[in-house]
């Protein structure tokens, strides 16, 4: 086999000299004619084609042949050996004066050499064509041999060319079989590299893995220990407040045995023992509610605390007892000597029974004469019912107030009522119904959120009386403070308020109480001013409001009285949450009282236009959907007869409120209705 590399250099030499035929045809013509000049001694005349002077060589002697053989062949040697005589073999035509000057000089042996060498030439002529003949066709031979050849060594080279071509893609084919082994090496090194990382990797990933799994656990752990301590902490804190509150009625009772004692030293000197134990009983119990408040609270202080509770039931108890004692031997002692004077004293006592029934008649008619321009007698005699409850009623709940240890649960009490009642606001049903739910276990003295902490009002007993009042006194204040510059906010206020005026009377009674005390004119009161009255006495009667000894101004008086009205006249409207059979705790009744009361009394010069305008423009379209025709009549009354005489006593510069006032009453006459109130919700909302 060729060595590869001798094959390309063959192959690139031949693809820079490639073999021609017709440059090897021309090689052998030139040695061709080379030859011929050595023939030329011997044949001087033309010997081929149409001027050829020898037409035979059969012409020739054979005799002169032999003859001129040697001539010739010394001509011959010397054209060889002289080249230079002849041009590319040939030599040079005769002269034609030369010719004469041979032909006169000719000698008779001369001219048998001159026919020798015309017969010569003749047979050279004839020789050279055959000669011509035979070396055509040895040249069309060698021409043909030698393309066979070519062909031949053609189809050679192209057989060693597709041969190296093989060897090459052979070649080809193993380097490319050398380099996929080489990137199957590599990505099976990388594979195998990738393979240990990954393994690496996984492992140490399970080790983190572990790690934080362990570190969540302890985590957990300790997150579930400290859960279970907050619990187990929260729960003792709940036992000692419920022992708390235990304490507080206990103790509460033995306040009340005392009082309600008739003979408290007669109860001293029997259990003068026993009320010596109740300071040392109040300090322990007093230091564990430091300790509560601290946060630090054990099992054993539990313990303590039940102890402490027990301690004082049982002088509770005894106290009782020995106070129901002590009553009954002073009321049997009482009853009999009732019963030795009765017969004596029932004729005096029932003449100075009759005395004083027919004083206080003449009283109360002496005070009342001359008042019923000025205020319904009826009203006013409720009114003074209302206002003698609530002073009852906040007397009652002196104890707490002037307890300096109670200030902050008197603080907590008023932060868990003004804070929902402030956040009152018609946005959705869930909304409402979350400030009721609040509101309401609060009353119920219930456990309700107050921050991050729980808080009953019921750990005191006057905790849920403070919270009532506090809820019926922010509920009139929500008139002045929001009511008045955002009137349309009265409706839901008014539908919480009256839902729990109709599950807790007691709270109605209070929001009645507290509207009247701030309004006067819900009564309706338009009160004179007395003989010997002060001014500033005159104006807080009728609900005006002293800052630095300086009486409020008139227009924030009306819009303050306004928003009271107005949040007054949504109460009658707004239907309670859950009503059943229940009546309305105001209902449209009292709307329709307090418009007949106030037209009947001697009218204020803006006033009485700003109240009467802001109740029909809120429950005006209740009252007349009830009322009807009746309704009708009091509004013709009104332009007919109260109108004039309001714009009798309205100053010139203050008829704004009048104006007002009669532009409403002619709309709604026009149009023979009243439209509802802006602001008023939906009943899906409550």
């Amino acid at each position: 086999m060729i060595p590869i590399r001798a094959e390309r250099n063959f192959l690139e030499r031949r693809q820079k000299n490639p073999l021609n035929i017709t440059d090897r045809i021309n090689g052998l013509q030139n040695r061709v004619l080379t030859k011929a000049c050595v023939l030329k001694g011997i044949v001087n005349d033309i010997s081929i084609g149409p001027n050829s002077t020898i037409n035979s060589l059969d012409e020739t002697p054979p005799e002169d042949v032999s003859n001129t053989n040697g001539e010739e062949t010394e001509q011959s040697d010397q054209l060889l050996e002289n080249p230079r005589h002849s041009t590319n073999g040939f030599s040079p035509p005769s002269h034609p004066d030369e010719d004469a000057r041979n032909s006169l000089n000719e000698t008779p042996k001369s001219g048998a050499r001159r026919s020798l060498r015309l017969s010569t030439r003749k047979s050279r002529s004839s020789f050279d064509k055959e000669r011509e003949r035979y070396i055509s066709i040895a040249v069309k031979e060698k021409a043909t041999l030698m393309q066979q050849k070519e062909q031949q060594l053609e189809e050679e080279l192209r057989l060693k060319r597709e041969e190296m071509q093989l060897q090459l893609a052979q070649l080809d084919l193993e380097r490319e079989k050398i380099r996929l082994q080489r990137e199957e090496q590599c990505a099976n090194e990388a594979e195998y590299w990738r393979n240990v990382n990954d393994q690496l990797s996984f492992k140490r990933l399970i080790e983190s893995n572990e790690r934080v799994k362990k570190a969540l656990e302890k985590q957990s752990e300790a997150e579930r220990q400290h859960k279970l301590e907050l619990k187990e902490r929260r729960e003792r804190l709940d036992k000692i407040l419920d022992q708390q509150i235990k304490y507080r009625e206990l103790y509460q009772q033995l306040q009340d045995a005392t009082k309600r004692c008739k003979n408290p030293k007669e109860l001293m000197a029997s259990l003068g023992n026993e009320t010596v134990k109740l300071k040392p009983i109040n300090v322990k119990f007093e230091s564990l509610i430091d300790k509560c408040k601290s946060g630090s609270v054990s099992q054993s202080d539990v313990e303590e605390g039940d102890d402490v509770l027990n301690q004082i039931q049982a002088i509770s108890t005894l106290f009782n007892a020995k106070v129901d004692e002590i009553n009954k031997s002073i009321e049997e002692k009482e009853t009999q000597s009732e019963e030795q004077a009765r017969v004596k004293e029932i004729p005096s006592a029932v003449t100075s029974l009759n005395n004083q029934n027919t004083d206080a008649i003449d009283s109360k008619t002496a005070d009342m004469t001359g008042l019923e321009d000025y205020v319904n007698i009826e009203s006013f005699n409720n009114h003074i019912k209302l206002i003698t409850y609530l002073e009852e009623y906040e007397q009652s709940l002196e104890p707490l107030m002037k307890d300096d240890t109670m200030k902050k649960f008197r603080f907590s009490c008023q932060k868990a009522v003004i804070t929902p009642v402030n956040a009152i606001s018609p946005t959705d049903h869930e909304h409402m119904m979350d400030k009721y739910n609040r509101l309401s276990k609060l009353l119920k003295g219930e456990t309700v959120i107050l921050g991050n902490t729980k808080f009953s009002a019921s750990s005191h007993p006057l905790g849920i009386k403070f919270c009532t009042n506090i809820m019926a006194k922010k509920f009139v204040n929500q008139g002045d403070q929001t009511v008045s510059s955002k009137p349309e906010a009265a409706f839901a206020i008014a539908g919480i308020a009256v839902s729990l005026w109709h599950e807790f009377p007691e709270f109605g009674a209070l929001l009645l109480a507290h509207f009247q005390r701030e309004c006067p004119y819900l009564i309706p009161a338009l009160m004179p001013q007395l003989e010997g009255q002060s001014d500033e006495e005159y104006y807080k009667v009728l609900g005006y409001q002293y800052v630095d000894g300086k009486v409020e101004s008139q227009d924030k008086f009306l819009k303050r009285m306004s928003g009271f009205v107005r949040l007054y006249a949504a109460l009658i409207i707004t239907n309670p949450r859950y009503r059943g059979k229940s009546p309305h705790p105001l209902g449209l009744k009292e709307g329709w009282r307090w418009l007949a009361a106030i037209l009947n009394l001697e009218p204020r010069c803006d006033l009485s236009a700003t109240l009467i305008l802001d109740m029909l423009d809120v429950a005006g379209s209740e009252l007349h959907r009830c009322y009807g025709v009746q309704f009708q009549k009091i509004l013709h009354l009104l332009c007919s007869d109260i109108l004039p005489r309001i714009e009798k006593v309205t100053p010139e510069g203050c008829g704004g409120p009048v104006r007002r006032l009669k532009t409403f009453l002619e709309k709604i006459l026009r149009r023979g209705q009243i439209p509802p109130p802006v602001g008023i919700y939906d009943s899906k909302i409550w």
